[in-house]
């Protein structure tokens, strides 16, 4: 019996977030129209360039040089651990066999 009650506050409360989210869409859409984007959006390139008209990009400039930042990325890899890739594998073998 509990368990229904708890379901039912779940939907609730998941319709509205949906209800939320769709009232942000409406509300920025006019905003959206007029924005032009270098790249198609959802790209990291288009990240940059939204990125690169701030007013951050003012204030980190100048702040690192090249070889500053060498120094500090120098000793970072970047690597995907092994759980990971056995997750997207075992997703990728799923939507293949289905």
């Amino acid at each position: 019996m509990a368990y229904f009650f708890l379901v039912d506050v779940l939907a609730v409360l998941f319709f509205l977030v949906a209800i939320g989210g769709v009232l942000i869409l409406l509300l920025q859409w006019r905003d959206k129209r007029d924005l032009r984007l270098g790249a198609p959006p959802g790209t990291i390139a288009s990240a940059i360039a939204i990125a690169g008209q701030s007013e951050l990009s003012y204030i980190l400039e100048g702040m690192d040089t090249m070889e500053e930042m060498e120094t500090l990325l120098s000793d970072l890899t970047f690597r995907i651990d092994s759980v990971s890739i056995f997750f997207i594998c075992l997703s990728l073998f799923f939507l293949c066999v289905c």
